[in-house]
């Protein structure tokens, strides 16, 4: 019976071993570690199976024709590729911190570095933030204070290389006339780690914000001013602000609520508005994901390439309202009791009249219309070229004609005791 080596299971305790300790000394780089001593895998090796024929022969088993077999062959030539591959890199000096395989970082480590700088904004109108990678969290407050927390977190293959692009790009914060610009210097540095800073931003209630950005997230709250965002791939979430323009080529999501004037949308990714407030309009031009607003008064306008698009106008009275979309169903819940002039067409697809009377629902083509009127009000024109046209009737109460609950009975006069009875006279 043929005796198993021990060299296979010797190999997987080694490699448990380097997994091991890079788990509990993040610090330790066992990729130096393998480039460095990978072989004395060879020597181990070669003297386990020098061990192993001494045995068996001490023992008086019939020896192998050959010390290591071809399986044993050809994963040694796999290891010498493997290791001789793995020693040039290390002794590459520049090697990329940041190389990636499909998004994921396969070489070097995570180094943080603290972000912290502020300055008085007294009279200034903008402040103008520019931070390549990374999200940025910008509140309103009072005061004049502007105030930036965070960390830089550098992507290299050792520690001296991340404090290097550290020092290159460092934070900034400058004025010029009223605008104040916001800067992580990124673009400064030329080298081949990666860069991302993690920002939180206290800034003055009534001034105008403007993001720039190519990778990262912008949550901006309580400011009255108007909020410009600009990124190539971000996620946007605005709450209290005064009116906003976005521009993103790719996104998981934009959300926005509580907005008091003009918002316009462009780009690509999907949609969400709630309470969209004051005499502005809405302009929504996306190539692609859905689309859902909810109570908005201003006036609404929605290009859209593919994807659904979801209306509520929850306050009255209503503003125009002009819904396009190439691909994707469209549906619409209007007030009850609201005043407009609807038209609601698919060119290819099913159709849908929930609100009843006095909208009425016709078949043309592969497709059909609703339209009717509710009286004098606005236009409100939904279209969809392939997919679905739903209207809904949605119940809600008025400004004029919301309930006023009624005052409160002024409560009763307390009731007071009788008076006793005078004595009767005594009999003389």
């Amino acid at each position: 019976m043929k005796r198993a080596s021990l060299i296979a299971p010797l190999i997987l305790i080694l490699i448990g071993v380097l997994f091991l300790l890079n788990n509990i000394r993040p610090d330790l780089s066992v990729w130096r570690v393998v480039a460095t001593y990978w072989p004395w895998v060879l020597v181990g090796w070669g003297a386990l199976r020098i061990v192993e024929i001494l045995y068996s022969w001490q023992a008086g088993q019939l020896l192998p024709k050959a010390g290591v077999n071809g399986g044993e062959w050809a994963f040694i030539i796999f290891l010498c590729f493997f290791g001789a591959g793995a020693s040039a890199a290390g002794r590459v000096t520049n090697w990329p911190g940041n190389l990636r395989v499909l998004g994921w970082d396969m070489m070097g480590d995570t180094y943080d570095f603290p972000l912290h700088g502020e300055q008085s904004a007294d009279g200034v109108k903008k402040i103008v933030l520019e931070n390549l990678r990374g999200d940025a969290r910008l509140v309103g407050g009072d005061g004049t204070l502007v105030k930036v927390d965070g960390r830089s977190m550098i992507r290299a293959i050792d520690r001296q290389s991340a404090e290097r692009a550290n020092k290159q790009a460092p934070l900034a914060i400058s004025r010029q006339g009223d605008i104040l610009y916001i800067r992580t210097s990124q673009e400064r540095w030329s080298g081949r780690e990666r860069l991302t800073a993690e920002l939180d931003i206290a800034v003055p209630r009534n001034v105008a914000i403007e993001c720039k950005g190519r990778n990262g997230d912008f949550d901006v709250t309580g400011v009255t001013g108007a909020v410009d965002i600009d990124s190539d791939n971000a996620g946007v979430r605005l709450n209290d602000v005064g009116s906003a323009r976005i521009e993103v080529r790719r996104s998981d999501v934009v959300r926005a609520s509580n907005v008091k004037g003009t918002v316009e949308v462009k780009g690509r990714g999907e949609i969400d508005g709630d309470d969209f407030t004051g005499p502005a309009k809405i302009v929504v031009r996306s190539q692609s994901r859905d689309i859902k607003l909810n109570n908005f008064t201003q006036a609404l306008e929605i290009e859209l390439d593919r994807g659904d698009i979801e209306l509520a106008p929850g306050r009255l009275p209503l503003s125009a309202i002009d819904a396009r979309t190439r691909s994707g169903s469209v549906t619409v819940s209007m007030p009850s009791k609201a005043a407009f002039q609807l038209s609601a067409t698919t060119k290819r697809g099913e159709y849908e009249n929930a609100f009843g009377a006095p909208l009425s629902a016709d078949q043309q083509d592969r497709g059909g219309v609703i339209k009717g009127s509710t009286g004098t009000g606005p236009k409100v024109n939904v279209s969809t070229e392939r997919g679905s046209i739903t209207i809904r009737r949605n119940e809600i109460a008025t400004p004029s004609t919301a309930l006023t609950p009624a005052p409160p009975e002024p409560p009763a006069s307390p009731k007071l005791p009788a008076l006793p009875k005078p004595p009767k006279p005594e009999d003389q």
